[in-house]
């Protein structure tokens, strides 16, 4: 979007310098993003602008993306002209990275063309400058790529050396990548976990501080009153207080230990259901390649980078569910809208947000990161038990409050009868450590209306 706006405002205002770079980075982002017939036109701007403002750079990028999408449009002689152009530029100007790039596609094309010993020099001659650059994941591709033309051309032991090669690079790739990934949600889970954590001291340490004032006061009214009676009746009361306040924190305490556990086990039930489940049929169709027909083996790795592309949306759905990005970034009523955006992808639900605060809101983002755990728990509920085809949250302040309301069109329940119930306890006892209020009105056939009230920060 910055690149679009970028090229538009520097069209607009006549300005020729840079404009041949940002379209080379147009083409490079659609082609990133799969989106081949708007990548083909930047990739022919990149050309034509490199050439015009003499910008080889644009010029060597544009052949490469437009050689690049014309082999994913199965135009191969087409392919061929503009990855061989890239690959003329790059060389004459000393620009081996993107020479190593292109000869990649180059060999991938031949290859599909059946010309295995041309497809051969190109991937071996990418190979070395992929290893001086240290690009392991280009590396490993054009150890396959040799692995598949030395096949063509019946040098079995040139190919099995280097097919043997890749998918030991392969898994080790995978294997470090699946090691990050998890390291991060760790490191994130144990970051969140701690903030919680100081946040309970400090409000631990707050409440002690308000109790020796108390004491201290106390011992003052004693002293000078002198009354032995009004003594003992002032220790019950301030023993009485002490034990409710105690109380009050184990309850507020078991509600998070319950919220907590609840995400861990979610957390835990979607790695192993999914993840992991997709990542060992990655496996096993991995390890089925080297017992299948020629022709087969092609959709088998079609297959595998299906089952890799989805097992990596997973985690990042996983991901942005532990700790979403937007609301970091946008704020809470962004991640909400986010949040439906998602559900309404799934065709389970139609979640509507609606935004009338008349104020800016003024929550710190432990806060907002608290309401937005109880705004998913509250639809998921709906998702889970109302049997609901429409839902909607509403954000409005009332002076200095904002009141969020969670309602659905599902079947209701009895408001008495449920009103007690584990989750419902926790998201009060939750918004009441905040200093804030929760009401639910629910009649059986009528749907369902959550209500949470909590005090705006004032600039």
């Amino acid at each position: 979007e910055y690149n679009l706006y970028a090229y538009r405002e520097l069209k607009k205002l006549n300005i020729t310098t840079h404009r041949s770079k940002i379209a080379s980075n147009l083409a490079t982002v659609y082609y990133d993003n799969r989106q081949n017939d708007s990548a083909l036109i930047w990739g022919r701007m990149a050309i034509d602008l490199g050439k015009e403002f003499s910008y080889i750079n644009s010029e060597i990028m544009g052949n490469y993306i437009v050689g690049a999408c014309m082999e994913k449009n199965n135009k191969l002689d087409s392919a061929v002209y503009f990855i061989t152009e890239a690959i003329k530029l790059a060389k004459a100007n000393d620009r081996i990275d993107l020479q190593a790039s292109a000869q990649q596609v180059l060999g991938n094309v031949l290859l599909s063309k059946g010309h295995y010993q041309e497809a051969l020099k190109n991937f071996q001659e990418a190979l070395p400058i992929q290893q001086e650059m240290e690009d392991v994941s280009g590396y490993n591709q054009s150890q396959r790529g040799i692995g598949l033309a030395a096949l063509g051309l019946k040098n079995y032991p040139l190919a099995a050396t280097n097919l043997a090669s890749y998918v030991q690079l392969h898994d080790s790739l995978l294997s470090s990548e699946n090691r990050k990934i998890v390291s991060e949600l760790n490191t994130k889970y144990e970051t969140e976990k701690k903030e919680k954590l100081i946040a309970e001291k400090e409000l631990l340490l707050l409440k002690k501080n308000a109790q020796i004032r108390q004491s201290i006061l106390a011992g003052i009214i004693l002293a000078l009153g002198l009354i032995i009676f009004w003594v003992q009746y002032r220790r019950a009361q301030k023993a009485k207080l002490k034990k409710l306040a105690q109380e009050k924190e184990i309850a507020v305490l078991k509600a998070w230990m319950n919220g907590e556990e609840r995400e861990r086990n979610r957390i835990s039930q979607e790695l192993h259901d999914g993840v992991a489940a997709m990542l060992g049929a990655a496996k096993l169709n991995l390890q089925s390649i080297p017992h299948l027909p020629e022709e087969k083996k092609q959709v088998q790795y079609d297959k595998i980078a299906t089952i890799l592309d989805n097992t990596h949306s997973d985690v990042r759905r996983i991901a942005h569910n532990l700790l979403p990005i937007t609301l970091q970034q946008e704020g809470l009523i962004a991640a909400i809208q986010q949040f439906a955006r998602d559900l309404n992808v799934t065709g389970i639900i139609e979640v509507m947000v609606i935004d009338e605060l008349q104020a800016e809101l003024m929550l710190n983002k432990q806060t907002q990161l608290m309401l937005f755990r109880i705004i998913q728990e509250l639809t998921n509920n709906i998702i889970k038990h109302a049997q609901a085809s429409k839902a909607t949250i509403l954000f409005s302040n009332e002076e200095d409050t904002l009141c969020v309301k969670v309602s659905d069109n599902g079947k209701g329940f009895s408001a008495i009868a449920d009103q007690d119930s584990q989750g419902l306890f926790s998201i009060r006892e939750r918004l009441k450590s905040l200093g804030g209020v929760f009401d639910i009105d629910s009649k059986e056939g009528s749907g369902t209306s959550a209500v949470l009230h909590i005090a705006l920060q004032k600039k």
